[in-house]
């Protein structure tokens, strides 16, 4: 792990204390961490202080787990999100604007995992931290929601053209990071760009 990400700021939004203390002691040893108990007391705590990932509950008092990335976001200030849930996700998570998505029972390896990878690509160009988060979430609906109810979404749609649209915004500084990002994000974005390139090959054959 690089120092950038040992200097991480985490904030966890969990209801129940004993839950978002796991998830800090868990992280404690590589991250600055702190912790919320309600999206009302994340985002007054994200106000006094700016995080660089959350890590929240999408089930919360008074301002739910949706409704935090939806004002990070308006914020601009670039904090990865990542949303941990006890139900599967749902095609509307796609406009949700989250980074990453993580199904309970959550476990150690799994969190730290995904907190990295939060942290690495935080430090990336704007064009390819959007590509990453586009895709990762693409990839936990894909993982979830059944093949005809992604085919007739319009949500999962527009970000299947978002991710289109990002890749194409890549410049040459992505092949001086195939090397330097030890996740699988990179290998996910590879995927999507060969299956689009047989779709369209095909598409030519046919025509």
């Amino acid at each position: 792990m690089t120092a950038d990400t040992k200097r991480a700021r985490v904030l966890v939004v969990e209801d129940e204390q004993k839950i978002a203390d796991r998830y800090a002691g868990w992280l404690a040893d590589e991250y600055d961490v702190q912790t919320a108990n309600s999206g009302k007391k994340a985002q007054e705590s994200l106000t006094d202080r700016e995080a660089d990932i959350v890590v929240l509950d999408r089930q919360m008092s008074f301002l739910s787990g949706d409704g935090v990335p939806r004002w990070l976001d308006e914020t601009g200030c670039g904090t990865q999100v990542i949303m941990i849930t006890a139900v599967s996700p749902s095609a509307e998570v796609a406009t949700v604007p989250i980074d990453d998505y993580i199904t309970k029972p959550v476990e150690k390896k799994q969190l730290r995992y995904t907190v990295e990878t939060a942290a690495l690509v935080r430090t990336y160009d704007e064009h390819i931290t959007q590509l990453l988060t586009l895709t990762a979430r693409r990839q936990a609906l894909e993982q979830e929601l059944p093949a005809d109810q992604m085919e007739t979404s319009e949500e999962f749609g527009q970000l299947v053209t978002r991710i289109e649209y990002r890749w194409e915004s890549i410049d040459d500084t992505m092949d001086e990071l195939w090397t330097q990002l030890a996740t699988d994000l990179f290998a996910r974005i590879e995927r999507t760009v060969a299956s689009s390139q047989i779709a369209n090959s095909g598409n030519e054959t046919l025509s």
